[in-house]
């Protein structure tokens, strides 16, 4: 287990929260800890002064406004997620956009092909097939389909098989690049916490 930062001398665990999370075929775990901090001495705070900062979104020139900042001596300041980090997570969005669109046509060519080829397994497993929404669902029956193949098949079954393996790159880019552009954004805001810390003693929300 990676500890990230140590527990504090004489903290005592209270509990313990176990997390599992599927990023695309990757698992990942995490632990968080609660603890009683009651015997624990209290750090001094490397700040002095007191600073306020009122949290609210709003769309900017520059990127994503996440609040406002004040010191008690009218400095100023604001949180600001920048367009790089912002196109990091919406890349995400365009990815899975791109996804649907190429599930839709390959299920409208499987729709128009199931019209001229009747009575046999995949016709019936796909009576509903107009319906189907999940990606996941048209995937697993192209696993199927691999073992149990139909005369006269060749060429629907290879256009199928060719949208199943590009999709399943596509999948695995989109869950990285969330997971990598979350992570970069939960450390800017990590950081930026850090800094005020720094700089001062009391924060007021």
């Amino acid at each position: 287990m990676i500890m990230h930062r140590p527990l504090p001398e004489n903290a005592i665990i209270k509990r313990v929260i176990v997390h599992k999370r599927q990023h695309g075929k990757r698992v990942e775990w995490k632990a968080d800890f609660v603890l009683d901090m009651t015997a624990v001495k209290e750090v001094p705070s490397t700040g002095n002064g007191i600073v306020v900062l009122d949290i609210g979104w709003r769309q900017m020139k520059d990127g994503i406004r996440l609040g406002k900042w004040r010191d008690e001596k009218s400095a100023t300041g604001e949180l600001l997620l920048s367009n790089e980090i912002v196109s990091g997570i919406t890349k995400c969005d365009e990815l899975k956009s791109l996804r649907d669109k190429e599930f839709n046509e390959a299920r409208s060519k499987l729709i128009e092909w199931r019209k001229l080829n009747t009575n046999n397994w995949l016709s019936e497993a796909t009576s509903t097939l107009h319906s189907w929404r999940s990606i996941g669902r048209l995937a697993a029956l192209i696993k199927r389909w691999k073992i149990t193949r139909i005369v006269g098949d060749n060429d629907i079954y290879a256009t199928m098989e060719k949208w199943r393996y590009h999709d399943f790159h596509l999948w695995q880019w989109e869950c990285n690049q969330r997971r990598s552009a979350l992570r970069r954004r939960q450390e800017f805001c990590r950081c930026f916490a850090a800094q005020l810390a720094k700089q001062y003693h009391t924060l007021g929300l």
